[in-house]
């Protein structure tokens, strides 16, 4: 930091640019604070000696009335200023420790359930099977951040001065206040969120720079290490925080997948001719994974047979 910049701002003739760019630099780091406060006692020490220079060279200056009571203002106005900083940085570092000392809740669903709650800012989210997540127990005062591993729907309560964040294993989503459908897990390849109220601003943990923002009634999905933005085609997809798993246009082979992740078990297609076959249809997770593949029995021919030590089934 240039230094006359410094002493500008103690003689109060700072203009407003350059206490814009004092203000970022205090806000850097604790180094840049103690740098301040450092030159400001320094700055309080040459006015001090200043007013305390011998009679003779005094009488001799004669300092005008009006020059006294400017320099008197000036001190007293950086004084103020260093007390009111000083505060506001005790303050700031004060909250952060408070902050970083705040409880982490962790929920973690099992297959074949699903949970709702309702956070301390009144956001409600959805749970689906195999998720976990993690949120404080009481948000920061700068923004409402939950670490989300697998699926969930949120209705975020809307505070612009407050945005909301969901980070996942490879995107952050960032939110004032809407109603949207995200998709991470761990384990497969699909990134996928889908809006349905508001804003939602995406953007990658490693490149920050590719950014998506999406409007409602659209989705984005990852595709080759990018995201691709299209028009939201099923609704019914996200029925399943009633319990309901829905299906429009889905390969076996991708119904299946679901199915794995709803009822937390393996299931191998050794008949490969039906892999692709698509399929309609409305499932409740209560009924169990055996009455979904006996109802898809009624319309694509197969046999499955359960191993129930090692929880795998095969399609054949």
């Amino acid at each position: 930091m240039n230094k006359e910049i410094l002493y500008r701002f103690f003689e109060d003739q700072i203009t407003f640019e350059e206490e814009e760019v004092l203000r970022k630099w205090l806000d850097e780091s604790e180094e840049n604070r103690k740098m301040f406060l450092k030159e400001k006692a320094i700055y309080d020490a040459i006015l001090f000696s200043e007013e305390n220079e011998e009679p003779a060279q005094i009488s001799e200056k004669k300092p005008s009335v009006g020059r006294f009571i400017w320099r008197e203002f000036l001190r007293t106005a950086a004084a103020v200023a260093v007390v009111l900083l000083a505060g506001y940085f005790y303050k700031s570092i004060q909250e952060e420790k408070a902050e970083s000392r705040v409880a982490m809740n962790t929920i973690r669903v099992p297959a074949g359930q699903y949970v709702q709650l309702t956070l301390s800012d009144s956001t409600k989210i959805w749970l689906n099977a195999l998720t976990t997540m993690q949120y404080p127990s009481e948000f920061s005062s700068k923004e409402r951040r939950i670490i989300l591993s697998g699926e969930a729907y949120l209705e975020v309560s809307k505070d612009d001065e407050k945005p909301f964040i969901v980070e996942t294993d490879r995107y952050h989503t960032q939110v004032l206040g809407t109603q949207f459908n995200i998709q991470d897990y761990p384990k497969r390849e699909r990134f996928e969120a889908s809006l349905l109220e508001g804003s939602i601003e995406l953007s990658s943990k490693l490149n920050s720079s590719h950014k998506v923002t999406l409007l409602p009634h659209e989705m984005a999905f990852e595709h080759n290490g990018s995201l691709h933005v299209s028009k939201i085609q099923d609704y019914d997809a996200f029925r399943w925080r009633e319990g309901l798993l829905c299906f429009k246009n889905k390969t076996f082979a991708e119904i299946m997948s679901e199915f794995e992740k709803c009822f937390g078990l393996k299931i191998v297609i050794n008949n490969q001719k039906i892999a692709n076959r698509n399929y309609i249809g409305k499932f409740r997770q209560t009924d169990g994974v055996d009455h979904a593949l006996r109802v898809l029995q009624k319309n694509i021919y197969f046999k499955f047979e359960r191993d129930e030590e090692k929880q795998i089934i095969y399609i054949n």
